[in-house]
Formats: C-alpha cells, sequence, structure tokens
C-alpha cells in the first residue's frame, strides 16, 4: 500500500487473509537483505495454518536480563525446547539453537573469506601499480638523462643518485596509498551514516597500507633507480 494507509486493509498469505493491525518502523537492509520484507501473525494462526509447511519454520527469540544469567537462561531454553518437541535423553536436538557468538562466528567467517578475497584482488592490483611505478620512474630517468649527469659532474655519487630516485618512487606509492585511504575512510563514513552503525578505523590495516606502498615504492623503484645510479656522467651530459 505504497499511497494509502495500510491501517484495516487486508492483505493474503498463502490463502490465508489477514487485516493489517500495524505497520513496522522501516531497518533497512543489512548485507543486502531486506530487513522490512516481513509479516507478524499471532502464534496460533501460525502453528494451525503454516506449522506443517515445509517452506515456513519458526524463530523464537529469547532475551536474558543480564550478562550474568545468560547461561542459564541458554540452557533453560534448550530444556524446554527438547521437553516441548519430546526430544529423548541422550538424543541429539531436533532443532537449531544460535546465541550471539554463533552469529558473531558466521560473521566473522563472511568476513575473512571477503578479506582473502579482497587480498588476492589487492595483490593483482599492487603488481599492476608496482609495474606502472617502475614504467614511470624509468621515463622520469630518461627524460632527465641530461640533469643526471650535470649532477655526477658537479659530485654527485652513484649512492645519492640511487636515493633521489628511490625516495622520488616512494613518494609517489605514499600518494597513491594516502589518496586511497581517504577514499576508504570516507567510504566506510558515508556508510556507516546509512546503515546507523558505529564506525572503527582498523588502524592496523592503515599502518600496514602505508606500510605496503613504501615496499612497493623500493621494490619496483630499484631498478630505474640502479639505472639512473650507474649512467656515464660524459654520456649522460652529451645526452639531449
Amino acid at each position: 500500500f505504497p499511497f494509502t494507509d495500510p491501517i484495516g486493509k487486508e492483505i493474503t498469505i498463502d490463502n490465508y487473509r489477514f487485516e493489517v493491525v500495524g505497520v513496522l518502523e522501516a531497518k533497512g537492509a543489512v548485507l543486502g537483505q531486506s530487513q522490512d520484507k516481513e509479516v507478524y501473525i499471532p502464534l496460533p494462526v501460525y502453528v494451525k495454518g503454516f506449522a506443517n509447511d515445509s517452506h515456513f519454520s519458526a524463530t523464537i527469540t529469547v532475551k536474558a536480563s543480564d550478562a550474568e544469567s545468560f547461561a542459564t537462561v541458554f540452557d533453560e531454553a534448550i530444556g524446554i525446547m527438547r521437553s516441548i518437541r519430546n526430544v529423548a535423553p541422550g538424543a541429539e536436538n531436533d532443532f537449531e539453537i544460535e546465541d550471539n557468538s554463533t552469529i558473531k562466528e558466521q560473521f566473522e567467517s563472511f568476513v575473512n573469506f571477503i578479506g582473502y578475497f579482497a587480498a588476492i584482488v589487492a595483490g593483482f592490483s599492487l603488481l599492476a601499480a608496482g609495474i606502472g611505478i617502475m614504467n614511470i620512474m624509468l621515463i622520469s630517468v630518461k627524460e632527465r638523462t641530461r640533469e643526471i649527469g650535470i649532477r655526477k659532474a658537479l659530485g654527485a655519487t652513484n649512492k645519492a643518485v640511487l636515493t633521489q630516485f628511490l625516495i622520488e618512487a616512494v613518494t609517489v606509492c605514499q600518494l597513491g596509498g594516502v589518496i586511497g585511504i581517504m577514499l576508504a575512510v570516507s567510504g566506510s563514513v558515508a556508510l556507516s551514516t546509512l546503515t546507523d552503525t558505529t564506525l572503527s578505523l582498523p588502524y592496523l590495516w592503515i599502518i600496514g597500507s602505508v606500510s605496503i606502498c613504501i615496499i612497493i615504492g623500493i621494490v619496483f623503484g630499484l631498478y630505474p633507480a640502479y639505472k639512473a645510479a650507474n649512467l656515464d656522467p660524459i654520456d649522460a651530459l652529451r645526452y639531449e
């Protein structure tokens, strides 16, 4: 009922007609799953019309009054369910029970899978970026050959030239890393605002990203820097 008040209207669920007596507040979506496509009906109606249908299932939520009584309430819930469903002593439960730790473990396994996948994609991205950095630095060495020759003619050592080009390669990588971190933090802030969740910045990941950028700059900038450092000053001065 997108354009009218649904209160008092009727809906049909599996050939059963229900009157709308209330509307829940919108919750949005979590991990792509809508939390608003739900209908609440009286439990006796569910037992009568839907309990024997394999396409439907019932979820009972139990909340402990405090953390200290959680274990007791958890055991009592299992005992009551076993009694209601006539589960024989020693037999396994014929129902599923979950607590916050179970949900947390499932979510962590999902996050770990996403993390591994992202790590593989990031590895290929870093490899491509490193090759790009190396090509840029090789072009820079080619264009600045005469400058390198002048520096070496004025007394610059191979080590000084090598260090200069390595610092430039690392700087380029760090600029890309900082921009990436800023975009990631901005996206996380926007996502947490839209989903009304608490933002947690993974400082270790940020530090690790900066460190990886330094390593990429050194590894892929070493060859261009070595090439620049070993240029013959006389040939470099003659370069046009």
